[in-house]
């Protein structure tokens, strides 16, 4: 993982140039890392690196690049993790290779200067863990998971905020739990990314993280998510999108145009502030849960509700065929989108053939297979119109698949992906032997208790005999003596004694 040739390159651009050379290199720090990641991942500290470097042979350690002289200390470690963070954090500018002289123009073989921010250096860590044959698909699903600090918040005394040893951490919301009841915390957010399959394509890829990017809190999720997609284009082309509510609620032009002008679509949940009846682009069309329907569109199918979590899957399904029921009265594309025009062409429900209007003669003619609209004749309805929408419209919440349709909801379920990746053990725990209660033990296990022979080897404790009273308590009232466990025999005088 380490030797990939984008993980040395960002290895050499952290080292420093000039001054005395490490005694542990930066690429065999995060070849160390790398290591104890795949064998201990929930002890990611410097002294389980430590512990895990230890239990290896000498040939080992050479094959990870430490010097056979070297005694590796917490500070070799600490500090190439330092570097590496501080750098991380900062940017990195990756120089370019030219084979040719200045004066001439460059080739398809020489290679330009990149400039990398902390979510592509951080992909770039992510993707060093995949191996060459892994499916890099068009498609990624991208989520949120908390990230609690060790540092907890406090108000200051003279009640001017909030402080904390931590200076980069903020405030952030979860989805609150049986565990944890209480929905915020203090820390960081990590957005993860991966790959799922396009829509309608059966099969299966492993389950395993393609991109991070870490914001403080809940800040800029709308930034992580465009920076996490774009950071992923570097490893092949990127035309789809999945995220939820926590993203969807973005300001348009922080996420929505963004995704737009790389070319990728979006597939989301619309949160409630996203949903009901909005004014079309002309008289005559109406936006229903960002979706682009004519007027026609019956009452009974404008305010639905959508399938609650707790409910079946046959609950679920009765429900989204309601929602298709919208279907014919949506418009459809009429063009595909220009680079450039910043508009899109659709055309009504009449015109394609979708519903029979009395407005339109020509969709009299259809078959009676084909819905029959209530519009009445003569009314300015936009069955049969041709309509031009610019991007900017309604942009926050349009998407291609009608918003609780079948086919969306095929289309949104691949991101149960990333919440079983989120959700996946790393490390096997051995599993606990069920305890059986009282009435459903075996008529074996009813018998006496066998003794235990930790408690067999204790010795009996000894007999408490009140110690004699040397003096007498002055102004108080001495308390009567305890009685004795066991007593004692009657020739011998415990006062005495």
């Amino acid at each position: 993982m380490a030797d990939q040739p984008r993980v040395r390159a960002v290895a050499d651009a952290c080292t420093a140039a000039y001054g005395r050379p490490r005694k542990l290199s930066l690429q065999s720090v995060l070849a160390i890392g790398y290591l104890h990641a795949l064998s201990r991942p929930t002890h990611m500290t410097v002294t389980g690196m430590l512990r895990t470097l230890d239990q290896l042979s000498d040939s080992e350690r050479r094959h990870l690049g430490v010097p056979a002289h070297l005694h590796v200390r917490h500070k070799h470690v600490w500090g190439g993790l330092r570097r590496l963070a501080q750098h991380i954090r900062d940017g990195l500018q990756l120089p370019g290779e030219h084979h040719h002289e200045p004066s001439e123009p460059c080739t398809t073989a020489c290679q330009q200067a990149v400039a990398l921010t902390e979510d592509d250096i951080s992909t770039i860590l992510v993707q060093a863990s995949l191996p060459s044959t892994f499916p890099r698909t068009g498609a990624v699903d991208v989520d949120g998971t908390d990230i609690e600090s060790h540092a907890v918040m406090h108000w200051r005394p003279d009640h001017s905020g909030w402080t904390c040893t931590d200076h980069e951490l903020g405030g952030g919301h979860r989805t609150p739990t049986d565990r944890r009841p209480n929905p915020f915390f203090a820390g960081y957010e990590g957005h993860l990314a991966t790959y799922v399959l396009p829509a309608g394509v059966k099969g299966e890829i492993p389950l395993l993280f393609a991109g991070l990017a870490l914001r403080p809190g809940v800040q800029d999720r709308a930034g992580a998510c465009v920076r996490l997609v774009g950071a992923l284009t570097a490893f092949g082309p990127i035309h789809e999108v999945i995220y939820d509510r926590g993203y969807s609620t973005s300001k348009p032009e922080k996420l929505a145009a963004v995704l737009r002008e790389m070319g990728v679509t979006a597939t989301f949940d619309l949160h409630t502030s996203q949903r009901g009846i909005k004014a079309g682009p002309k008289p005559g069309t109406i936006w229903c849960d960002g979706t682009l329907y004519s007027t026609a569109l019956p009452e009974a199918l404008r305010n639905l509700e959508p399938p609650a979590i707790t409910m079946t899957a046959e609950q679920k399904a009765r429900i989204r065929d309601v929602f298709d029921a919208r279907a014919p009265y949506a418009f459809v594309p009429h063009s595909k989108p220009v680079p450039g025009r910043h508009a899109r062409r659709f055309k009504g429900p009449a015109l394609a053939g979708h519903v029979r209007c009395p407005n339109w003669p020509k969709s009299m003619r259809l078959g009676p297979e084909i819905p029959t609209t209530n519009c009445v004749p003569g009314s300015d309805c936009g069955c049969g119109k041709t309509v031009s929408v610019p991007d900017t419209m309604n942009e926050r919440d349009r998407q291609p698949l009608a918003w609780q349709s079948n086919a969306w909801a095929k289309s949104y379920n691949r991101r149960t992906r990333i919440e079983g990746c989120q959700r996946a053990d790393p490390v096997p725990r051995p599993q606990r032997q069920p305890r059986l209660l009282p009435h459903a033990r075996p008529h074996c296990h009813r018998t006496a208790p066998r003794p235990d022979p930790r408690r067999e080897q204790r010795p009996p404790p000894a007999p408490l005999v009140p110690r004699p009273r040397q003096t007498r308590t002055l102004g108080r009232r001495t308390r009567r003596t305890r009685l004795r466990r066991t007593p004692a025999p009657l020739h011998q005088n415990p006062w005495t004694t």
